[in-house]
């Protein structure tokens, strides 16, 4: 990641199981939603691989002439929803976008993604590969809050529907 970056910091989480079952799954399904606001305030929603270390510090690629580009430019605050429809799964990620402005962190990020692409399509190349849109912009994802909805469970009680993870910045 961008090395002017220090990873968040964990305030509070339900359990130290609660952020290993959120990482996992998270690793696990590296396709997401991410939205931003336009700079007029509409909401935005694009697609996206993505990357997740251990700290929960998350990494995409983009491109300059992106509609997304734009929005983040203006507007840092960002949602990225991950859903898995097998286990009606949902996380929710609370975050700021920051551009990786150092090249080898960059380069990790794009090669990163390319992973996440060849982990979950057939084609293992992702869609901004082929969009003629400027040269590639990495970004980092700080989270202030990532929440956990789990809607199907094996046993429904004694579990939490809704498992939280609270970040110092």
């Amino acid at each position: 990641m961008n090395s002017s970056i220090n990873p968040p910091i964990i305030v509070s989480s339900t359990t130290v199981e609660t952020s290993k079952s959120i990482y996992n799954f998270l690793k696990d399904s590296p396709v997401g939603v991410l939205s931003s606001v336009t700079k007029d305030g509409q909401p935005y929603g694009v697609v996206i691989y993505y990357h997740v270390d251990d700290d929960f510090m998350f990494s995409f690629v983009t491109k300059k002439a992106t509609t997304t580009h734009h929005n983040l430019e203006s507007n840092k605050d960002v949602v990225l929803v991950v859903y898995d429809s097998f286990s009606q799964t949902t996380v929710q990620i609370t975050a700021k976008a920051e551009v990786i402005t150092d090249n080898d962190a960059a380069e990790q990020a794009f090669n990163r993604t390319l992973e996440a692409a060849k982990q979950s399509s057939d084609s293992g190349v992702p869609p901004i590969t082929k969009m003629w849109a400027g040269d590639y912009v990495a970004y980092s994802l700080r989270p202030s809050h990532i929440q956990m909805r789990v809607f199907v469970r094996p046993d429904p009680s004694g579990y939490d529907l809704f498992s939280t993870i609270d970040f110092r910045q």
